[in-house]
């Protein structure tokens, strides 16, 4: 996902706590936010970003966490209420439709990015959530099937 930086191998990437992150965006998002949670070990992320510190009632919020998989590739994150959001529209914009998946008893849509990745995304009541990346299908379907509400 563009916005969130790549891991290049042998980099020994920083891991951060998103909690904080998640939270903000739980506590100003006009939809209940979902995110990862209880990922198997080897998931570690790396960066954690939303808009939300600048968001007013009604506006638009993303949030976005990009992990290292137990393979050392990337698998990002990103939930927006807006479907013109950067981090969703740098993944899906020119993205070619693959099939639809049964991710966790939730229907997915898999595509290939203009990249070569693989996206999972799924809309419901207006929120889009993407899950893409240089991981394999597994871990990104592994992230995708972990997003549930968050909890702020």
């Amino acid at each position: 996902m563009a916005g969130l930086p790549h891991q290049r191998r042998g980099d020994r990437p920083r891991e951060v706590d998103p909690a904080s992150t998640v939270r903000l965006a739980v506590e100003r998002a006009g939809y209940p936010v979902p995110a990862p949670a209880g990922l198997p070990e080897g998931y570690r992320p790396t960066s954690a970003r939303t808009d939300a510190g600048n968001a007013r009632e009604g506006d638009a919020v993303t949030l976005q966490i990009g992990y290292l998989t137990p393979s050392g590739e990337y698998a990002g994150f990103a939930v927006s209420d807006d479907p013109g959001a950067e981090p969703v529209r740098d993944v899906l914009d020119g993205a070619t439709d693959e099939a639809a998946v049964d991710i966790g008893g939730q229907p997915w849509q898999r595509l290939t990015t203009e990249r070569g990745e693989t996206a999972l995304t799924r809309e419901a009541d207006g929120v889009v959530v993407v899950v893409s990346g240089s991981a394999s299908d597994d871990e990104l379907r592994t992230v995708a099937a972990a997003v549930t509400p968050a909890e702020g």
